[in-house]
């Protein structure tokens, strides 16, 4: 397993499931991690808004430029409006900020071997604190965000738990660390030799309700996804677009138990 270097240190995106991003915000009510070998996004939802108008921000980052840029053209392929296109500097680096009244981007190569976009939506809230938003608003909200993003620290997406089984070949893929108020949810996705992904969180918010008993344990069964409760956790099976047949499926998620935080839960 790598070793925890921040990205001003030489560490690599996603490395191990590493989360690099962090946030000097002040204002943080929920904050969520993603992580994949050369991927990483940071999404941080604050109270009270911005004063230039938005209350949810998130930062994707990579380790190629053409990465970055597939993953843009995907996400803003349906935004609504034909974007304005100003060239600035975020952090002393060239950086080109695209916006609309609805949104706004800056896409800007923080470090060496790391490129980023941050971007917002306005009018999420209401009041309104912002109806109308011109070029110098959206400037400022993306400058304002940039300068809040942080690189030198890094921690390790663990889980709680093992699976004492899954199917042949699987391995851990990626990560989600979310902070919504004062619990923790915890997703890894598990790569199948496929090439598809199927996902296990656990957290302690959700209710499990059973409806069906496999193998003797009683479990909660929907059409994309399972849930069992062990030990005060729920466990949520998603397939994801990895194709497990139903009995994967469920003797996945019944094979969980609880242990000491790992960052492989299949070692």
């Amino acid at each position: 397993m790598p070793g925890l270097a921040p990205l001003t240190a030489g560490g690599t995106l996603g490395q191990g499931r590493q989360l690099h991003l962090d946030t000097t915000d002040a204002t943080p009510f929920t904050i969520r991690w993603d992580s994949a070998d050369g991927f990483e996004a940071l999404e941080v939802g604050r109270y009270p808004t911005s004063r230039f108008g938005y209350d949810l921000f998130r930062v994707m980052a990579y380790t190629t430029g053409p990465a970055l840029d597939a993953a843009i053209a995907e996400r803003q392929a349906n935004w609504p409006g034909k974007a304005a296109v100003e060239q600035l500097s975020a952090g002393g680096r060239p950086a080109t900020l695209r916006w609309t009244n609805d949104w706004a981007t800056l896409r800007w190569q923080p470090l060496d071997g790391v490129w980023a976009l941050a971007e917002v939506k306005f009018h999420r809230m209401q009041p309104d604190p912002m109806p109308v938003i011109g070029a110098a608003e959206a400037r400022a909200a993306m400058l304002e965000v940039a300068a809040s993003i942080r690189y030198d620290r890094v921690l390790r997406c663990a889980a709680q738990y093992q699976l004492t089984w899954a199917p042949p070949g699987t391995r851990v893929r990626s990560c989600m660390v979310e902070l919504p108020g004062l619990s923790t949810t915890t997703s890894l996705g598990f790569e199948v030799p496929s090439g598809g992904v199927f996902f296990v969180t656990d957290t302690t918010t959700d209710e499990v309700k059973p409806n069906k008993t496999y193998a003797g344990h009683p479990v909660e069964e929907g059409r994309d996804g399972s849930q069992i409760a062990i030990d005060g956790h729920q466990y949520t099976i998603e397939r994801g677009d990895a194709g497990l047949s139903r009995d994967s499926l469920l003797r996945t998620l019944v094979g969980i138990r609880p242990g000491p935080a790992t960052a492989d839960p299949l070692a």
